[in-house]
């Protein structure tokens, strides 16, 4: 943009000139260029796909915790014991054990491209 200024410039300043102004070549980014906003757009996407993720099983965890809490305290111990058990084994069956590592790996993995893009 600034040699494009001075040309004008001087283009304005010399009243013998007959021609017109050379402009400068089209912007083309070079390679390293290109893969370092790759690696970073990707890392923010996955950023973004980590706290949404983040925010759905905290949301998840929070409502069955609340769900929890209230049939301890409205629900006889033998009942109360045996919806515990059922809860657990849900929350194995749904895999919320690798829902957890999904979200730190996508983190990690989203470091990482960041750093590679450094």
């Amino acid at each position: 943009m600034s040699d494009l200024l001075v040309e004008v410039v001087r283009l304005l300043n010399d009243t013998s000139a007959q021609g017109t102004a050379q402009l400068p070549k089209p912007f083309k980014p070079t390679h390293h260029a290109i893969v370092v906003n790759q690696l970073w757009f990707l890392s923010l996407i996955l950023s973004l796909v980590a706290v949404a993720m983040g925010i759905f099983w905290l949301q998840w965890i929070a409502a069955f915790q609340q769900s929890t809490l209230y049939t301890k305290y409205y629900s006889p111990p033998r009942e109360w014991h045996a919806l515990q058990l059922l809860r657990i084994e849900g929350l194995e069956g749904w895999g919320v054990s690798h829902a957890v590592e999904a979200l730190l790996f996508t983190v990690q993995l989203s470091i990482g491209l960041f750093i590679c893009g450094l």
